[in-house]
């Protein structure tokens, strides 16, 4: 089951009178099962002549699994075979669009977005803690500079004065901070969406 109205909490107006109450009301929930799989069959001798091994192929296989997993988790439609992904999961998201994609103009939309989260649950305790992005967005946001063309973000490890952020511009996963919060880069955000097909979130 999952909780569809969840418990309350209140000042009590006198000693040894009523406290809020509130009864929770749930749903059940389904939870289908999706397997990801894949298998390569290859002969003993391929791999005794050729000059790949077991463990390469099993490398390689791995990490066509995380990235079909790491597809649906993100962008899965819920149909059929499918999960159903984050930005496919009505109700969870806030948005703040800009019509340029320059740093300077997302930042401000950056900040609104994590005090939207913030404020719709931050009195329960759960803030904002990350930010994932496209590694074409991150790549674009180490690469923008100022008008005396100085960078707007600053390089890990490196001196910075006055940035709006920090990080490195290669990598997958962690590559940097940007308003105090870790930015993670993950090339499974899809690019091709709004009405000119041309859009990442």
């Amino acid at each position: 089951p999952r909780l569809t109205t969840g418990l309350t909490a209140g000042i009590q107006s006198a000693e040894n009178a009523t406290v809020a109450t509130q009864d929770i009301v749930e749903s059940d929930l389904t939870v289908n099962i999706r397997t990801i799989a894949g298998y390569s069959p290859v002969s003993r001798q391929s791999l005794e002549r050729g000059l790949y091994s077991e463990d390469l192929l099993f490398e390689d296989l791995i990490a066509r699994y995380n990235a079909a997993l790491d597809v649906q988790a993100i962008n899965g439609d819920g149909t059929g075979v499918n999960m159903l992904g984050l930005l496919q999961t009505s109700g969870i998201k806030s948005s703040a669009a800009t019509g340029s994609s320059g740093l300077p103009a997302v930042y401000a939309n950056i900040a609104d977005v994590v005090q939207q989260i913030n404020s719709a649950v931050g009195g329960l305790g759960y803030v904002a803690d990350k930010i994932v992005m496209h590694p074409r967005r991150w790549g674009a946001f180490v690469a923008a500079v100022d008008s005396t063309d100085r960078p707007i973000l600053g390089i890990s490890g490196m001196p910075v004065f006055n940035v709006d952020g920090v990080g490195n511009s290669a990598g997958y996963g962690y590559v940097g901070t940007l308003q105090g919060l870790e930015v993670y880069s993950d090339a499974n955000i899809p690019v091709t969406l709004g009405a000119g097909s041309n859009e990442d979130k």
